[in-house]
């Protein structure tokens, strides 16, 4: 029968209750009341029914109070106190083996009996042993020590790391190269006592290196010691030696660096001991406190990654299907509400936890941030990852059949004509495929035009082409910022809308103001983050192709060239059957698919933009190599008319030829104040064939004062950064001239003012 102590409990391998031997323990006593605990069935008593076992354990009965006989303590402080440090010949012998450090040598030992090498051992209150080491390594101890402790646990402060090694010139070599959290074992490789006796303190650490002599006793030390600490929460790591026999050896033979490196460059030890078990349809934990049942259910693990766990409990053979973010599950609630009830504590959920994936180590997979094309891999529902985007509605590949060679007839012949206009139809067609070509920076796609024109229509034609679909367009009255964020960050492919665009008010101009910013952090696939200092921050990575859709054509600069924009009329919708084929079957679906097929196996298709001679803005001219490139897809799997193409990239550099400048932004806003008839207009601005002026305050403020009367979404800049854009594009001919104008029509009265001139627009 084996017996393991800790503090007054005894656990004992053998269960009298359960009559059955354990290599892990459910039955203990305690040996100073008697009373002992089995943890499998939860029946407890006074030890005096085992009387067997009473006597194995040596507890006898004192008015019926059961102790186990006590072991004198002594205390030898005064030894220490009035002893001296090491004398010169201990300086020299340990300069010899590398150890130079004298306040590490002084704060460790000192000189005993017989010009030995007095090493204390203490329990933190006093000196309860000593030990001696000669120069010709000869070791003894004083009569009566007690050598249950580690050396040096004393002068250890933080709780980062352990070493633990054989002696205490090992002790000392490693305190030499900066590893000052190292112990030594209190009397050579063939006694563990201290290890077990403090247990406890060694659980507090956040490793344990075990670094016992390269020999056939430390390796057995070593076995011993990880046997013992094999059920703490505590990683255990082991160092390698190459040749040498110990840290000293190391030292001495290869230098500080090299010591420091290798004990800087640790291996894990596995110690193959599962601190929970399955017993009737629950799981067990065996601790240091026992063993106790911690649930009334067990788990199914059918994936786990990085953050999530997925699965079933089972509680009475009713399943309850899960998939919980892991740091939900590290507290009580969050695993009531995600799996069932743990009874255990919550400082065990951890290694709950860490059990479930060691048992399902061949079910990892991997985790990714949002669906679509990585790493030249296509990943939906479907895949074999775990993914938290929930937001938007992705077809999967598995729901789509193939493209047949009447359907591709009809798709050359008909799509086209999804709009009247080729180049309209064209232009949505060519920005969808391309996306597959294009991962990162991409343009926004703006679909504007008066209602009942077919543009929800068109919106959700091309969303298909990507797997996408109706679901997925979102009126703008009804968005948060923070769902525009988590949209925009599910897919890198199937993309989501925004419709409804129509400013009408004060608080639709201001939401306006908002999704500026998160459109152009969109295009760049910028990562950002949202929350406050009492939530943790919700990181989103921008990267979902993005579809404004509304009456009102968004005219900010800054947008602009981020955008492709089309306009629809109703002289340029499609026939009704074309719009029948496309809205009651999955034929755009199964040319996504094609495209996506033809992308994964022939790589990303590249394209020279040369043909774009017309295009100056120069995202603008990126915008359209990502258009180009979904024509060349397109062409891949369809047979596109060579004068449809032509004609194509004639219509894209005759629209897009305009380059979007803080001069053009200026231009629209100036047509606001001119388009407005104000009386005195003439007394602050002036614009003629022959000159161009204004006193630049009175016009700003005028400007403000329409952009707001007309909901304008045109950008405006604050009045100096403003001024400083047009004098460095040179709209801003002079900045400073003094003026002679008449600033009271009834008077005539006239002053000199400062105007700023403008170059003439003709």
């Amino acid at each position: 029968m084996k017996v393991k102590h800790y503090g007054d409990e005894a656990r004992l391998d053998y269960c009298p209750v359960c009559q059955k031997t354990k290599d892990n323990p459910c039955f203990s006593v305690n040996i100073k009341s008697g009373l002992y605990m089995c943890h499998a069935t939860g029946e407890s008593g006074h030890i005096d029914k085992f009387p067997e076992i009473k006597k194995e354990l040596e507890i006898e009965s004192t008015d019926s109070n059961y102790v186990k006989k006590e072991k004198v303590i002594n205390d030898f402080s005064e030894l220490i106190i009035n002893s001296n440090p090491l004398n010169e010949k201990w300086y020299e012998y340990l300069k010899g083996r590398g150890i130079e450090n004298r306040d590490n040598i002084n704060k460790l030992v000192r000189l005993g009996k017989y010009e030995s090498m007095m090493i204390p051992v203490t329990d933190d209150q006093k000196v309860v042993g000593v030990k001696y080491r000669s120069l010709d390594k000869k070791l003894w101890s004083e009569k009566g020590s007690c050598l249950d402790y580690l050396l040096n646990w004393q002068n250890i402060t933080d709780f980062e790391y352990l070493v633990i090694v054989e002696g205490e010139i090992d002790l000392l070599t490693a305190l030499e190269v900066g590893f000052d959290n190292c112990v030594s074992l209190p009397s050579g490789a063939q006694n563990i006592n201290a290890i077990k006796n403090q247990k406890h303190w060694l659980s507090k650490f956040e490793s344990i290196i075990i670094a016992t002599d390269n020999d056939d006793p430390g390796q057995e030390c070593l076995n011993k010691i990880v046997y013992e600490l094999r059920d703490l929460l505590v990683p255990l790591e082991k160092i390698s030696y190459g040749k040498c026999k110990d840290l000293n050896e190391i030292l001495t033979i290869k230098g500080k660096e090299k010591l420091r490196s290798i004990l800087g460059k640790t291996t894990k030890i596995k110690t193959g001991y599962k601190n929970f078990k399955i017993e009737n349809g629950s799981y067990i934990y065996f601790s240091d406190k026992g063993a106790v049942k911690v649930t009334d259910f067990i788990v199914k693990v059918e994936a786990y990654s990085d953050n999530y766990l997925i699965g079933k409990s089972i509680t009475d053979g009713r399943e309850r299907e899960f998939k919980a973010k892991i740091a939900d599950l590290l507290t009580l609630k969050g695993m009531a509400e995600n799996i069932g009830l743990y009874i255990g504590s919550s400082s065990s959920l951890p290694l709950f936890i860490n059990y479930l994936k060691e048992e399902n180590k061949e079910k990892f997979i991997e985790e990714i941030d949002y669906y679509g094309i990585r790493d030249g891999k296509y990943y939906d529902q479907d895949s074999e990852v775990v993914c938290d985007k929930r937001d938007l509605k992705i077809t999967k590949l598995s729901e789509i059949g193939p493209l047949t060679q009447e359907d591709r007839e009809w798709l050359e012949e008909n799509l086209i004509y999804m709009r009247a206009d080729v180049n309209q139809s064209l232009l949505g067609i060519c920005w969808a495929l391309g996306r597959f070509h294009t991962q990162g920076t991409y343009p926004i796609l703006e679909v504007s035009g008066t209602t009942s024109i077919g543009k929800t229509e068109y919106v959700e034609f091309i969303s298909r082409l990507m797997f996408g679909g109706r679901e997925n367009i979102k009126s703008l009255s009804t968005l948060s910022n923070h769902q525009i964020r988590a949209f925009s960050s599910c897919s890198n492919l199937t993309p989501w809308a925004i419709d409804e665009v129509k400013i009408t008010g004060k608080f639709q101009l201001e939401k306006m103001t908002e999704l500026y910013s998160t459109i152009r952090s969109v295009y760049d696939n910028k990562i950002v983050n949202q929350g406050n200092t009492t939530n943790k921050l919700t990181e989103f990575h921008l990267c979902s192709p993005l579809i404004i859709s509304g009456e009102t054509k968004l005219s900010d600069v800054s947008i602009q060239n981020r955008m492709i924009s089309t306009h629809l009329t109703k002289n340029n919708k499609g026939s009704f059957e074309i719009y029948k084929k496309l809205k009651n079957t999955d034929i755009l679906e199964k040319l996504g698919k094609a495209v996506l097929m033809d992308r994964l196996e022939n790589g990303v298709i590249t394209v020279n933009n040369a043909v774009l001679n017309e295009v100056k803005d120069e995202r603008q001219l990126y915008n359209l190599t990502c258009l180009l490139k979904g024509l060349k897809a397109l062409n891949r799997v369809l047979k596109i008319k060579e004068s449809i193409v032509s004609g194509f990239i004639r219509f894209l550099n005759t629209v897009f030829s305009k380059e979007y400048t803080a001069t053009e932004n200026f231009i629209e806003l100036l047509k606001l104040v001119e388009d407005a008839g104000i009386e005195d207009l003439e007394s602050f601005y002036v614009s003629t064939p022959y000159e161009h002026w204004a006193r630049f305050q009175l016009l700003y403020t005028a400007i403000a004062e329409q952009k707001i009367k007309t909901h304008s979404t045109l950008e405006l800049l604050d009045m100096n950064t403003l001024k400083k854009q047009l004098i460095e594009e040179e709209f801003i001919v002079s900045a400073n001239e003094q003026k002679r104008i008449r600033v009271d029509n009834f008077t005539q009265e006239t002053k000199n003012c400062k105007i700023v001139r403008f170059k003439v627009i003709k």
